[in-house]
């Protein structure tokens, strides 16, 4: 229920108190006005003199005030009243407008959220069968897939270990015959040295002399023709003093000499 405005009630109070002050004033006037009026077109002292008489009179024209008073303040109050019950009565009609507003709202929303939940369950569904459909042909192909995948990556694998294997076994066997071609280049080496060295030996002891100067001394090695890690015949022609004055003996390779260490 709503409250009246106390400040109106306030100011239409003050308003009533007014009208009653005016119209006490004016009976008193009028009732004055009338009986010195009547008093003298009937030619006799009519107004009263006495002071009880006037205080009667008074007393009568101020109860009158205030039942006229009484009066008007009770025809506004139920005027007030009127205007409440019908503030009243308008805002419970707007309010109960609004809510049925809100209510068809709230309706519409629930409604709209139901078939969207529904239409969202179906499409589900039919992915979901879809899916349950599609499923056996593509797991089937997946698994074939992946066996080719596995099947290709492990003959890559086998491929590559026969190469590694392959390669380590050419690097052996390349690194057993260097070995060998150097084992049997050192023995064909001091062979020849040895020989020649008993050879200068007995050429001492028959007193010829020997030049280590000239170009004839140079003792021609071209038997020992060996073959490199290449494969490809080196041969290669040792100086006789290089061999036997100096101590020093050609390397495998024919391009440096190095110090006879075995003669």
């Amino acid at each position: 229920m709503l409250k009246p405005d106390t400040s109106l009630i306030a100011y239409e109070r003050s308003d009533c108190y007014t009208i009653g002050h005016s119209v006490v004033k004016g009976l008193l006037a009028s009732s004055s006005l009338e009986m010195f009026a009547y008093s003298s077109t009937m030619n006799f002292p009519f107004w009263p003199t006495e002071p009880s008489v006037q205080d009667d009179l008074e007393a009568d024209i101020r109860w009158l005030a205030r039942k006229e008073a009484a009066q008007l303040w009770s025809q506004r109050e139920g005027e007030w009243h009127r205007e409440r019950e019908a503030r009243e009565r308008l805002l419970s009609e707007v309010l109960a407008v609004r809510q049925k507003q809100i209510e068809a709202c709230l309706e519409e929303n629930r409604l709209r959220q139901a078939e969207d939940l529904h239409l969202r369950e179906t499409l589900l569904a039919d992915l979901e069968s879809e899916v349950s459909g599609r499923s056996g042909g593509k797991a089937l192909a997946r698994h074939k897939a992946a066996t080719q995948r596995r099947a290709e990556l492990d003959a890559q694998l086998m491929e590559a270990n026969l190469l590694q294997s392959r390669e380590a076994e050419a690097d052996r066997l390349e690194t057993e015959a260097e070995r060998a071609a150097e084992v049997e280049y050192e023995e064909r080496l001091r062979y020849e040295a040895n020989r020649l060295r008993r050879q200068h030996q007995q050429r001492e002891a028959s007193g010829k002399e020997t030049s280590y100067n000239d170009y004839d001394n140079y003792a021609d090695l071209s038997s020992l023709s060996l073959k490199d890690r290449e494969g490809q015949e080196l041969t290669e022609a040792v100086p006789y003093d290089s061999l036997i004055c100096s101590g020093t003996r050609a390397d495998k390779n024919y391009s440096t000499m190095r110090p006879l260490t075995g003669i």
